[in-house]
């Protein structure tokens, strides 16, 4: 379960990277493993300002009438933008736009090859364990799961 967290992690990283114009988003997604509860949690952990900028990313915003210049200025010197103050005064105005990539990761061919080889694997691992009971069959099992078309 771990491995699969961070398969996933790079789904995600990439899914985030058209957006994100200096990198702190994709590079801040974490992936987590509760044995307890046997849970993986993937997400981004940046912050703009005590805002989480995964939330922003995927909801969007209010208009914010607060918003500061330079955050604004370097994000369209990054992408090229010829007006900068335009944008800005629009996030003024309405907010920012959501850019869902939630679902969109969940939605790539690539999830679901890689969901499809943690299912086999732990289809595997159970059939053992019900045929052989408190007898261990080979040990533990480890591989690395594929991730079709990353680079």
């Amino acid at each position: 379960m771990p491995m699969l967290g961070k398969q996933i992690s790079a789904l995600m990283k990439n899914q985030l990277s058209s957006h994100d114009y200096l990198g702190t988003l994709s590079q801040s997604v974490q992936s987590a493993y509760d044995a307890g509860t046997t849970t993986v949690t993937n997400a981004p952990d940046a912050k703009r300002g005590s805002y989480d900028a995964g939330m922003i990313m995927e909801m969007g915003t209010a208009p914010i009438p607060n918003l500061p210049w330079y955050p604004i200025k370097a994000w369209a010197e990054a992408r090229g933008v010829n007006n900068p103050r335009g944008v800005w005064l629009g996030i003024r105005a309405g907010g920012v736009q959501p850019h869902p990539f939630l679902e969109a990761t969940m939605n790539r061919f690539e999830f679901s090859a890689t969901m499809l080889a943690a299912m086999d694997i732990m289809a595997v691992d159970l059939t053992a364990l019900v045929f052989a009971g408190d007898t261990a069959i080979g040990g533990v099992r480890t591989c690395q799961l594929p991730i079709l078309g990353m680079d």
